[in-house]
């Protein structure tokens, strides 16, 4: 594996490494040191510009619609669908969320589009990872709703 002469001249290099404190400190303290900077001053996220289309018209779909707001994350926009897609192709909306006419139950399922800007295929991942995030804790305050609602 290791030669006597590479052992060697491996303990010499890291006896002369470790006389020297200035090339300690720039090799191990200070990528550490700058790390933490950036780890802890990082500064939170900006929210996400997401357009919204309810094509339903019942309380549920409301309800929904306005937990969707309410959420920090993202920043809402409300419109039609043409408006939001022609502001999602000109990169002024991230993303957009068309609830559909049958969305109307709770005990249904119905299929929630999410549209998203194809210019940002980097941030995609993290974009569907926060989407889907807070979509599942709207759909819990959601059922608590129409478990309130039904009693």
């Amino acid at each position: 594996m290791f030669t006597s002469k590479q052992m060697h001249l491996a303990q010499v290099f890291l006896k002369i490494f470790f006389r020297d404190r200035q090339s300690i400190i720039f090799n191990l303290l200070f990528p550490l040191i700058f790390m933490g900077v950036f780890v802890f001053f990082g500064g939170e996220s900006e929210p996400i510009n997401l357009g919204l289309v309810n094509n339903s018209s019942n309380t549920i779909s409301q309800e929904f619609s306005e937990l969707v707001e309410e959420e920090p994350l993202f920043n809402v926009t409300k419109g039609e669908e043409s408006e939001l897609k022609r502001q999602l192709f000109l990169g002024d909306q991230t993303a957009i969320i068309i609830i559909p006419e049958s969305f109307n139950s709770i005990d249904e399922t119905a299929e929630i589009k999410l549209l998203l800007d194809a210019s940002q295929v980097r941030q995609i991942g993290s974009i569907k990872e926060a989407i889907s995030k807070s979509l599942l804790s709207i759909e819990e305050k959601l059922k608590e709703y129409t478990a309130y609602v039904h009693d």
